[in-house]
């Protein structure tokens, strides 16, 4: 969803002057992107940061208001929870395994990811209203660490294998 996510921005942008958009990690489309960013005119306000370690990807977490992932493809949403270990409220694709982890208007914003005017919508609604990002990122940061700890997920697993071996009806459920 990144090239949607560039195509929002001079949306975004019209109402939100100072945004900019960090791409972390690296890939085989990066110069398709930087591409689609000159070519519609975001190139100075589009970063492309490649690979970072760990320490500097907690600074830009640290430091970034928004993280948007439009994706049509996540299988989970491991992203999701690493911003919301920073509070930082997300903004995520509604038709794949990303709306599994975020709940609309709960702990992030979840859109049409292939409607470009949504993502610019919810990119806007969030760097503009500081009150609801803020409370969905508080959100976010309670939902990662009461639900996806170690201690979560044990007591999740161990609740399964007690109804299996109870005689449950034979179907799993996670």
């Amino acid at each position: 969803g990144i090239d949607r996510v560039i195509r929002a921005m001079p949306e975004i942008l019209k109402a939100v002057p100072q945004a900019r958009y960090r791409v972390v990690g690296h890939g085989p489309l990066r110069a398709e992107l930087e591409q689609l960013a000159a070519r519609t005119g975001v190139a100075d306000k589009v970063e492309f940061l490649g690979h970072v370690d760990d320490a500097q990807l907690n600074r830009c977490y640290s430091s970034a208001d928004v993280m948007v992932l439009p994706s049509t493809g996540e299988g989970f949403g491991i992203v999701f929870l690493e911003a919301w270990r920073h509070r930082m409220p997300v903004i995520c694709g509604d038709v794949d395994a990303s709306s599994e982890v975020v709940t609309n208007f709960v702990n992030g914003l979840t859109v049409d990811p292939h409607d470009i005017r949504q993502i610019a919508g919810a990119a806007i609604r969030l760097l503009s209203d500081r009150t609801l990002a803020r409370r969905l990122g508080d959100c976010g940061h309670e939902t990662v660490t009461t639900r996806y700890t170690h201690a979560a997920f044990s007591a999740r697993l161990a609740g399964i294998l007690a109804e299996q071996s109870s005689g449950g009806d034979g179907r799993c459920a996670f």
